[in-house]
């Protein structure tokens, strides 16, 4: 079981080290990771959703504009 200390809105880093009985030993580093439940956190740290979100936003803006000018015309 490991235990992750600190505040749940920023990146945590965790490393392994692993040895074995013939003395041989493996280290690996976790950069990065975020263990919380705010969503607002979960969101802004997720590149695929935040970068879909963005084009959606995008083409909304687009549309609207679109919308607008035809109405004038």
């Amino acid at each position: 079981m490991i235990t992750v200390d600190g505040d749940s809105n920023q990146a945590h880093t965790l490393k392994l080290i692993c040895k074995d009985s013939a003395g041989n030993t493996s280290e690996s580093v976790f950069d990065d990771f975020y263990v919380t439940t705010n969503l607002a956190v979960r969101f802004l740290h997720n590149k695929g959703i935040l970068a879909g979100a963005a084009g959606i936003i995008a083409a909304l803006i687009g549309g609207v504009i679109v919308f607008f000018r035809k109405k004038r015309s």
